[in-house]
């Protein structure tokens, strides 16, 4: 309740204060500039603007946003960042509550104290002192805006040590002010300085002003340019470096003694770059000397010595000044010519003091047995050579081969004894003569920057100046000198967090995978917690790709709060079923002829072309216990649907099979048919050749066989005519007898008293319309209407016996007619 009160209060503001006020409900932000009270509506909330986030900050209390007016007494002056399109950005809030301008943003300008303003949402600025400079100082200039420093050239302030004062135009030549480009202001020019708008200074360790070296007489300095170039000055001097020059430091301090040299002190110089001067071996004599010679400079020649950046110093172990060696009366020193090999015998007394370019001093070395021999008893000279021994075999020292006595070795003798330290270019060499040796070079971290970008992976170079440049893998490219790479700072862990941010110059631009964690809650109030990735490439214009720094937490935000929404519209149970296609369509867009619009991110050309949910956890147990009871039910039937349409599949594939199994026989059987059919054909075929070939024959044959069958034919046709008659005569033959047994049977029958019998007899005569005497009539049925007259009486019995009797006589005479 406190902090309610606190939020909802009043907030009074004193003179030279203001405070932002930002609406909850809207995100516009206000400034409110004292004197002035304001009452904080619940929707109000006091913020800071934070420059390095470019962000508005919350506050604990609302007494913390309140901020004191940019203020600039004289003398000072204020470097504004991001101010106003109006009256060349000096508009600044007037009293009382304001809504925000429109700001010239990146841009920053120059104000002159004395001054006080309040800030705008998103301005920043900066009070700095007027810059004092000393004779021995200076200040470093950028040209941030060229034609901003052109314009404001004349509005600059600045005070020279002479009566009358320059302008800037004097002082700095408008040839000179390009962007990116850096200027010296010397304190012997200038005593008070303040730049114009387009002209920053810069700092060096929080200081503006920096220290000139002032060098006295036997003293010089060392600049180090940024092209590698060194320059020396003497003093007495008061050095002012260029603008891309540094002093280089040793042991803390700039300034450094010259080298003095007497008689047995020399120097030994390799000269690394052609130029005209002085030769050490002539007096008073000049010529020009090569890049690649090496001169031996004593106190005879030279009494000082100045390092120039023509000359590097050659060193043997840690010292640069070569000193004579002492040779008494009554002892000598060996020589090596190391041009020739040749060692010679120096005798003293003697102070000696070898030219490193030709000679050097050795020692030579008898082992014991040579000792022995030559020394016979002395343990002296048997200590000394096993100590000279014990010695090389500690240090890094080679052995040279006495070409005259082969078991005698030799040693050089080191001759710097002296710790001298001179700030110049430096060669060091071993101060022992080494065997010839192949050596192998690898210059792979000699030269300019490579780099090698893998497919699918961009980096964006950076200059000094500000110009970008997004280069795209595959490609091999090399830095400039002032160019450096655009660093990321990806959030990691899941869910995505910025707690331990992973900094990489590399961006990858094709197939990248982004996982995330998200806590959504559905329709019906259960929560829920999803697992996912998404798949990201970086498509249009690549100068875009690098203009958010933490990608991923843009996506990952942007996502947790598209995907909540997706979800808080939907029920458990459907969420549950259909999380993939739910939450696809919701990011991807529906699916049309298999394809997706994908989701794209116009700040930095990010698209997310797929997405992937890798797990989704129901938050209440029970719950999620019912959903998956209802899954496996549904799972149990869909697999007994699955089972049941399985056989059905199979039982039809083989019906199928057998279908096609019978087919084939059918198909087989015809084959045979047809074959059988051809073969028939071709038999025929022959059969008609032969027929055609016997067809004379068959025309006689048949001549013949009809003659013969006109001749059996006559005879057939006799002897039908003889059967005729034959026929004819038998008729009339059963007609008489018939005539005679009629009376006979009619009495017989009267006779009989066969009531029944005369009664079907009757009957049977009356059928045959005509009576007895119309049995044989023509056409009336002959002997088959006399049985259909007796049918069924006793007489039929009798009737039957005389028909059988009559044609056993019957065929009897026909075979004897024939």
């Amino acid at each position: 309740m406190e902090n309610m009160n606190e939020r909802t209060g009043d907030l009074v503001l004193p003179q030279g204060t203001y405070v932002l006020l930002q609406d909850a409900a809207s995100g516009q932000v206000e400034v409110v500039t004292g004197p002035h009270k304001v009452s904080l509506a619940d929707t109000d909330k006091p913020v800071i603007y934070n420059g390095f986030t470019r962000k508005f900050d919350n506050v604990a209390h609302k007494e913390q946003a309140i901020k004191v007016c940019a203020s600039a007494n004289e003398g000072q002056y204020i470097v504004l960042t991001n101010p106003s399109t109006e009256k060349d950005g000096r508009s600044h809030p007037t009293k009382g509550k304001q809504g925000t301008v429109a700001l010239n943003s990146g841009r920053k300008i120059n104000i002159q104290g004395p001054d006080i303003f309040a800030l705008f949402p998103a301005q920043i600025a900066e009070v700095i002192d007027g810059h004092q400079l000393k004779s021995n100082e200076y200040l470093l200039i950028r040209v941030y805006n060229e034609i901003a420093a052109k314009e404001n050239l004349k509005n600059a302030v600045v005070k020279t040590t002479e009566k009358e004062d320059k302008n800037a135009k004097n002082l700095i030549d408008e040839k000179e002010i390009r962007t990116g480009n850096l200027l010296i202001i010397k304190g012997t020019d200038v005593s008070f300085y303040i730049p114009p708008t387009g002209i920053e200074v810069l700092s060096e360790n929080g200081n503006y002003v920096r220290k000139a070296v002032t060098l006295e007489r036997l003293e010089y300095c060392v600049l180090l340019d940024q092209n590698g170039d060194k320059r020396y000055v003497e003093g007495p001097a008061v050095v002012f470096p260029k603008p891309t020059e540094t002093f280089i430091e040793q042991n803390g301090t700039r300034m450094f003694k010259a080298m003095e040299l007497n008689e047995n002190m020399g120097i030994y110089i390799k000269v690394i770059a052609e130029y005209e001067g002085e030769d050490p071996d002539v007096k008073k004599g000049k010529r020009i000397f090569k890049a690649g010679e090496e001169l031996f400079i004593t106190g005879k020649e030279q009494k000082i010595y100045f390092p120039r950046a023509e000359h590097a110093i050659i060193k043997y172990g840690e010292n640069s000044i070569h000193y004579a060696t002492a040779v008494p009366a009554g002892e000598g020193r060996y020589i090596l010519d190391k041009t020739s090999g040749e060692v010679k015998l120096l005798k003293g007394p003697k102070m000696l003091l070898p030219d490193p370019r030709t000679e050097v001093i050795v020692k030579r070395v008898l082992d014991l047995k040579t000792v022995n021999l030559w020394f016979p008893g002395n343990t002296e000279a048997i200590e000394y050579n096993q100590k000279l021994q014990a010695e090389l075999e500690d240090s890094d020292l080679d052995f040279l081969e006495d070409s005259i006595t082969p078991r005698s070795r030799v040693f050089a003798k080191k001759s710097i004894s002296a710790s001298f330290s001179a700030v110049a270019d430096e060669m060091e060499r071993k101060t022992s003569y080494t065997k010839p040796r192949t050596i192998k070079l690898d210059t792979k971290y000699d030269g300019a920057v490579i780099m090698n970008i893998w497919p699918n992976y961009a980096i964006q170079v950076v200059n000094k100046s500000g110009d970008r440049k997004v280069i795209e893998g595959p490609a091999v490219t090399m830095l400039e000198y002032d160019e450096g790479l655009d660093v990321l700072e990806l959030s990691t862990g899941k869910p995505k967090n910025d707690h331990d941010l992973l900094r990489t110059v590399y961006l990858q631009t094709k197939n990248n995978v982004v996982s995330d964690i998200i806590d959504v809650e559905t329709k019906d109030l259960v929560n829920a917690q999803i697992k996912l990735s998404y798949r990201v490439n970086f498509e249009g214009e690549n100068n875009k790709w690098f203009n958010v720094p933490n990608y991923v937490k843009l996506l990952t935000q942007h996502m947790r709060s598209l995907i909540r929404n997706i979800v808080k519209k939907d029920t458990i149970e459907n969420f549950n079923e259909n999380a993939a296609d739910i939450i696809r369509d919701g990011v991807l867009g529906t699916s049309e002829d298999g394809k997706r619009t994908g989701r794209k991110f116009e700040e930095n050309g990010m698209c997310i072309y797929d997405m992937e949910i890798l797990d989704l956890k129901i938050g209440d147990d029970e719950i999620d216990d019912l959903l998956r009871r209802n899954q496996h039910d549904t799972v149990r039937q869909n697999l007994r649907i699955l089972q049941a349409t399985k056989k059905l599949e199979d039982t039809k594939t083989l019906e199928d099979l057998r279908r096609k199994e019978m087919d084939e026989i059918a198909q087989t059987k015809k084959k045979e048919h047809e074959l059988e059919e051809t073969k028939i054909d071709q038999v025929n075929a022959l059969a008609i050749k032969k027929l055609q070939n016997d067809k004379d024959k068959q025309e006689d044959l048949d001549i013949i066989g009809d003659a013969n069958l006109e001749r059996k034919k006559k005879h057939d046709d006799q002897n039908l005519s003889i059967k005729q008659e034959y026929s004819n005569i038998r008729v009339k033959e059963f007609e008489k007898e018939m005539a005679a047994i009629q009376p006979k049977l009619i009495e017989a029958l009267i006779s009989s008293n066969d009531i029944q019998f005369s009664a079907v007899l009757a009957k049977n005569l009356k059928e045959q319309r005509g009576g007895f005497g119309g049995l044989f009539e023509k056409n009336k049925g002959g002997w088959q209407a006399l049985l259909n007259v007796i049918k069924g009486s006793p007489l039929e019995r009798r009737i039957m016996k005389l028909a059988s009797d009559y044609d056993t006589l019957y065929n009897e005479k026909d075979n004897e007619n024939e």
